[in-house]
Parts: C-alpha cells; sequence; structure tokens
C-alpha cells in the first residue's frame, strides 16, 4: 500500500510540476526520490516535491515560497516577503537562516540548524523558521540584523525506529557583517530559549547503541554525565550565544580560509569550526576541524542524548573532503568524517550525473568503522560497515 501512495504522491507532483507563468506568479518545482540501503538496516523509501512561487517580485517588495508534498501531506518550508526601502530591508514570514562560513559545521546557525553531513546530502532541504528580520545597510560593505524568531515545532527522522520532536520558543538576536581586506566577518549575539525535545518512537532493544543513562564517574571531567547542563536529559536550556565568523582567502597562495565559533555563555561550552579550501583546475579539495566542548574525550563517558539532540558525542573531530568535476555532466566526491577521540569513522562517496537539463541522479555509497564502543563504531553495529544511497532529482 505504500508503493502505491508513493507512485500516487509522485503523479501528482508531476502533474502540477509544470512551469508557467500566469498573473505575473512564476511556479517551479523538483522532485526528489531518495533510497538508502545500509547492511543491517533499510531507511524507508522517500519521494517528494518542493513547489517554488514567485508571487511578485518588485523594486521594493520580493516574495519566495516553497511547499513540500510528500506522502504524509504538504508543508511549507518557505513562505516570505521582502520589503526595500534604499537601505533597510525588512524579510517577513517563514524563511532560511544560513548562518556561518563553515561547510560542514556551523556553529553560529541557531535558528534553524542543518543536520550533521547535510553538506553532502544533495536532496536535503532545510524547514524555515517562522520570524522578522530588519537590516540596515550603512554601506557598501557593512549591515545590521535585528531578528526575532517565533516559537517552532519540527521533527526529525534520527532512523527507520526512531522519530525526535523538538519545540522551541521565542529567539531574538543580532548580528553585525562587514568586509576587511577581502575577508567576509560577521559578530552575532543571540539569546535562545529552551528547546525540549521528545522521543515519538524508539527502539527498546537495550544492546541497540549507548546507554543513555550511562552514568560511568569514575573519571572526575567538567563533561561527566552528573552536570545538569551538559546533556543528562532531552532539553536545552536558554542562553546567550556570542558567535564569530570570517572568510576570506590567503594571499600569495590564494588558498580559501573560514573560521566561526559560538559560545554558550549559561552553559560555559563552546563550538569552533575550521577549514582550508584549495581549488587547482577541476579538482577542489578542503579539510576541516571542529572542536565540540559539550562532547567528551573519552569514548565510556560518551551521552547518547547529545546525538539526539543533534550534537556530536566527541570533542573533536576532522572532515576532509575531494571532489572533481569531469566534465559538465559528470562530478566526483569523497569525503570523511574522523572522530579523532577514539579513532573512528565514516567515509564516503559521491557521484552526481547530471542526465539532462531536468533530472540529475546521485549515487552515493558509504562505509563506517571503529571499535564497538567508539561513536561510528556503534553505528556500525546498528547499521552495519557499508551502505548505499541514492538519489534522483528532477527539476521543472
Amino acid at each position: 500500500m505504500k508503493i502505491v501512495s508513493v507512485f500516487i504522491v509522485g503523479a501528482l507532483i508531476l502533474w502540477i510540476s509544470v512551469p508557467f507563468n500566469l498573473l505575473a506568479i512564476d511556479l517551479n518545482s523538483e522532485v526528489i526520490i531518495k533510497i538508502d540501503k545500509m547492511k543491517e538496516s533499510v531507511v524507508p523509501q522517500d519521494i517528494n516535491g518542493t513547489l517554488f512561487i514567485n508571487a511578485f517580485n518588485t523594486e521594493n517588495a520580493v516574495s519566495d515560497i516553497h511547499i513540500q508534498i510528500n506522502e504524509q501531506g504538504a508543508k511549507i518550508n518557505v513562505a516570505q516577503i521582502k520589503f526595500i526601502w534604499n537601505k533597510f530591508e525588512a524579510l517577513v514570514g517563514r524563511q532560511l537562516f544560513s548562518w556561518g562560513s563553515g561547510y560542514s559545521f556551523n556553529p553560529t546557525d541557531i535558528f534553524n540548524a542543518k543536520y550533521i553531513g547535510a553538506a553532502f546530502d544533495p536532496s536535503y532541504r532545510r524547514t524555515g523558521r517562522d520570524a522578522l528580520v530588519m537590516s540596515f545597510y550603512p554601506s557598501d560593505s557593512m549591515s545590521i540584523e535585528l531578528i526575532g524568531a517565533l516559537p517552532y515545532h519540527k521533527e526529525h527522522q534520527m532512523d527507520e525506529k526512531t522519530i525526535i520532536a523538538e519545540k522551541g520558543q521565542d529567539d531574538i538576536g543580532t548580528r553585525l557583517k562587514f568586509n576587511i581586506v577581502d575577508f567576509d566577518i560577521a559578530l552575532s549575539l543571540v539569546q535562545v530559549s529552551k528547546r525540549n525535545f521528545n522521543i515519538i518512537s524508539q527502539n527498546n532493544d537495550p544492546d541497540d547503541g549507548i546507554d543513555s543513562n550511562n552514568t560511568d564517574n569514575s573519571e572526575d571531567d567538567s563533561n561527566a554525565n552528573n552536570d545538569p547542563n551538559n546533556g543528562n536529559d532531552l532539553n536545552e536550556p536558554w542562553d546567550y550565544i556570542s558567535g564569530l565568523s570570517f572568510k576570506g582567502s590567503l594571499p600569495i597562495v590564494d588558498w580559501g580560509i573560514w573560521s566561526e565559533g559560538a559560545y554558550y555563555h549559561q552553559q560555559k561550552e563552546f563550538e569552533i569550526s575550521a577549514g582550508l579550501e584549495f581549488i587547482y583546475d577541476d579538482i577542489m579539495a578542503n579539510i576541516e576541524y571542529y572542536r565540540n566542548s559539550f562532547g567528551h574525550h573519552n569514548s565510556k563517558k560518551y551521552d547518547q542524548n547529545l546525538f539526539l539532540r543533534g550534537r556530536s558525542l566527541a570533542r573533536d573531530y576532522l572532515i576532509p573532503s575531494i571532489s572533481y568535476t569531469y566534465d559538465e555532466r559528470w562530478m566526483y566526491q569523497a569525503f570523511s568524517f574522523f572522530n579523532l577521540n577514539d579513532q573512528s569513522l565514516v567515509v564516503g562517496i559521491l557521484i552526481e550525473h547530471l542526465y539532462n537539463d531536468m533530472v540529475q541522479i546521485s549515487l552515493a555509497p558509504i562505509f563506517i568503522e571503529g571499535k564497538q564502543n567508539t561513536e561510528f563504531g556503534i553505528q556500525k553495529g546498528q547499521l552495519g560497515s557499508y551502505g548505499f544511497g541514492a538519489i534522483i532529482k528532477a527539476s521543472f
């Protein structure tokens, strides 16, 4: 029955996915079919489509609407209107925030953060946050933003048996962006509300993963699970978060460089990411380091609740990647997430083929390696040591 509903949804999306221009309304769309198969687990196949609607685009106002449709129904990912007055802008509605300069990790992207690994997922689409953003541009190289974001609720499918529901209240913040000697710099300060996380469904097999009730306190450490501010439940307290990010290029060698960091004043924790990017002809290579003080350097003290809240378990990670564009239709990429604390890792390969002007096919084999009690070793025990993903994306 599920297969039939998937095809019905696909047919409906294809039927309404014909681009047209009527009464100044521009409509375009994409359809994504995604299949993931690990050695020991099958992630349910997913088919969804997104309608991109531009109802009007004038000198003083621009609209943008993204409606996602799947077998569960339809939801609005983006619905925003931008008003423009000289050096002022007001962006109202459900909108996407893309703060920060990092590639895989964005510590300063507070309002609607992407999940870990999203940078290498061609099918990933974020849901926007209901907010008002007021921007002022004193000069061509400087902007000041004031943000007020409304309460939100979202769900994330962790695996085929676990769904995490996340709720948050009003958040407010400000950001200053400017440019110095070809470096883009941003300073931010955000007050975030308490966030509640609930497990809607879960595999209760006691041998299936890290014990979320682990209270091994054999070592005296500031991040031990007894600390009420460090992940002993599925909630995160309200906090003030200071952020700094920059992106530019090194002189002479012309390598790209970026870094960003966020400090949580109440919890006295921080996240930092930094990276280098090198481009030569059709080859692009980058390496990124991520430091996460919420995590732990000792795998015996990993807190599963951090993972359920969308955070990493360990403190130090290295993420190298390299891509090669063979021609306008073929692109190959290899990447890895390497846990420097327990030496476990995930290695992935992404092959993208532009079949024609409308259809793109992506293939993604993945390999997991690590000892039994390491971060990715536990995932290896749950999912298997290898897997395969396939994505077909059609744009109309």
